[in-house]
């Protein structure tokens, strides 16, 4: 691990001094720019769409109050000062779900095929307990040093 965590730290330092990073990463969701659910390119064949794109879309969304504050307290407020439901929130959302909903349609126009042997070697995959990967790393480490 003394080996592994220093390069994994220095990679963290080269990304971390991008100006955008903080923006891109941040959930604080105040960006309008992440807050804009993701248009979708419909192409005359099949296409595959990067379902992370649109769980993080919905994932800021929630971050969205589902609730408003009226703008006035006054007595001409016809709601009387309740708060108010946050339709540009609930339209993203029903939005975002329907461009998933569109792509996986346009998805199912590849015509994947099992390939038995690719399967058979994925099935026989075992994975690794806590101590195992531990152990693997700390010998890369001494054939490192």
């Amino acid at each position: 691990m003394a080996v592994t965590q220093p390069s994994l730290l220095a990679g963290h330092r080269k990304m971390s001094s991008s100006p955008m990073l903080p923006s891109m990463v941040s959930s604080v969701g105040k960006n309008k720019e992440k807050e804009k659910p993701q248009k979708p390119v419909v192409q005359q064949g099949g296409c595959i769409p990067f379902l992370g794109l649109y769980l993080s879309d919905l994932v800021y969304n929630t971050e969205i109050p589902s609730y408003v504050e009226p703008r006035s307290n006054n007595s001409t407020n016809p709601m009387g000062g309740h708060e108010l439901v946050n339709i540009h929130k609930h339209r993203t959302t029903a939005t975002i779900i329907k461009r998933i909903l569109t792509f996986r349609t346009i998805a199912a126009r590849y015509p994947f095929r099992e390939d038995a042997e690719v399967h058979g070697l994925l099935a026989a995959i075992e994975g690794m307990d806590q101590s195992e990967m531990q152990r693997m790393s700390h010998q890369l480490e001494e054939r490192m040093v």
